[in-house]
C-alpha cells in the first residue's frame, strides 16, 4: 500500500514539474511561430493542395503506366498534375508524393516542373515513379522534399 501511494506521489510530482515546460512548448508553439513551408503535407488524391510556395491544382491523377525497358514490360505508377509557383521569384518546383499504408511507405514518385516557373506562371509536373511498385491499398499520400536513398 505503501508504494501506491508514493508511487502517486511521484506522479502528482512530476506532473507539476512538467507543467511549466509544457506551458512554455505551448507558447513557444503558438500561431506567431512560422510554420516549415517544407513540413510533409497529407494530401487527397484529385484534391487542390500547397506545399513550399506551389498549389497543385484540382484535378491531378494517380494513374499507373506500362513500359517496354530492356525487352521487358514494367509497370509503374504514375502521377499527372500541373502546379503554380506561388513565390515572389522564378524557380522549378521539385518533390515527390509518398503512397503510404498503415505508416508504411509503398512507392514514391519523385516530380519536378518541366521548366522553371516565373510568379504565378503555371507549368506541367513531371512524375514517374520509375522502379518503384505500383501502390496497392495505400491509405494515405504524403507530399514531401525530395529524399535521396
Amino acid at each position: 500500500m505503501r508504494s501506491h501511494v508514493t508511487r502517486r506521489a511521484r506522479t502528482r510530482a512530476a506532473a507539476l514539474l512538467l507543467a511549466p515546460v509544457l506551458a512554455l512548448s505551448a507558447v513557444a508553439c503558438s500561431e506567431d511561430e512560422p510554420v516549415d513551408p517544407e513540413a510533409p503535407v497529407d494530401v487527397e488524391v484529385g484534391e487542390k493542395f500547397s506545399w513550399n510556395g506551389f498549389t497543385v491544382p484540382a484535378g491531378w491523377e494517380y494513374d499507373t503506366i506500362t513500359e517496354t525497358v530492356a525487352l521487358e514490360e514494367q509497370t509503374h505508377p504514375l502521377v499527372r498534375a500541373r502546379v503554380v509557383n506561388d513565390g515572389d521569384e522564378a524557380r522549378s518546383a521539385l518533390f515527390e508524393f509518398v503512397f503510404v499504408a498503415e505508416g508504411e511507405a509503398l512507392a514514391t514518385v519523385r516530380c519536378n516542373s518541366t521548366e522553371e516557373l516565373a510568379p504565378e506562371q503555371e507549368g506541367d509536373l513531371f512524375c514517374p515513379g520509375y522502379g518503384e511498385p505500383v501502390p496497392e491499398g495505400y491509405d494515405t499520400v504524403v507530399v514531401q522534399p525530395v529524399t535521396r536513398s
